[in-house]
């Protein structure tokens, strides 16, 4: 028929993006650790059990001696149970509000140029720590913020960006963002083993269960500034004021 318009086919609605989250999963590790002077096999398990917009990851090991025993000091006592949480997260970082505190398996600032999958796990679970994680999207400020350890807080990274794009109108310009991102570490011994609590990691301190000494110059068993060190640096010359105190 002449002048006929052709039928419209109508377009098929668009398929909204899915917002499902992962189902519970499941990880393990084997391998060998030394407890108290004592070998064991390890078997860990990593579940990760969303709850809504949280998180939770759990690290259950189970140590056997040579025995094939199981070790049972390590569920014996309730801080036992917390020291089974892994890390607690709360939305990503497209999110409102996000955050994580426990174990921060990677993290990047900067693109990677500031920061690059840092990690507070590298010496677990003999050393744990507790590093924290929290930000948000705020219409066009996005802010991020990262304490490596809350119990040591020397690692720190933070970033602030603004969509300045939102000024241009149109076009991918419009996304365009300026920020700031800078880290540190203001104490780099925060991190390592402190037995006595002297402030002096074991590393550099000669005694390191005894709080009272950390330094012993001559490496003759006594600590400088001990009553009966009279040749701290090890000379054979008395110190200066030590007959003469």
């Amino acid at each position: 028929e002449v002048g006929a318009k052709e039928e419209e086919v109508p377009k098929p609605p668009k398929k909204k993006p899915s917002k499902k989250k992962m189902p519970f999963s499941l990880g393990a590790d084997v391998g060998m650790a030394t407890i108290e002077g004592e070998n064991y096999a390890a078997l860990s398990l990593r579940p990760i059990i969303p709850i809504g917009k949280f998180e939770l990851a759990l690290d259950l090991p189970v140590y056997f001696d040579v025995k094939g025993n199981i070790r049972t000091e390590d569920w014996d006592d309730w801080t036992d149970i917390i020291d089974k949480v892994y890390y607690l997260k709360y939305g990503t970082e497209r999110d409102k509000i996000f955050g994580q505190i426990g174990a921060l398996p990677s993290v990047t600032f900067g693109s990677g140029i500031i920061v690059n999958n840092y990690s507070n796990v590298m010496e677990y679970p003999t050393v744990r720590r507790t590093g924290l994680i929290i930000g948000g999207n705020f219409k066009a400020l996005r802010s991020k913020f990262m304490l490596g350890d809350i119990g040591a807080p020397s690692t720190f990274a933070m970033s602030f960006s603004y969509r300045v794009g939102k000024f241009i109108g149109t076009g991918a310009l419009r996304w365009l963002r300026i920020g700031v991102t800078f880290a540190g570490d203001y104490n780099e011994y925060a991190n390592l083993k402190d037995r006595d609590k002297d402030g002096y990691p074991d590393e550099f301190d000669a005694f390191p269960e005894d709080k009272a000494y950390w330094k012993d110059t001559d490496q003759d068993g006594l600590p400088d500034g001990h009553p009966y060190e009279w040749d701290a640096d090890g000379d054979t010359i008395a110190d200066i004021g030590f007959f003469n105190p």
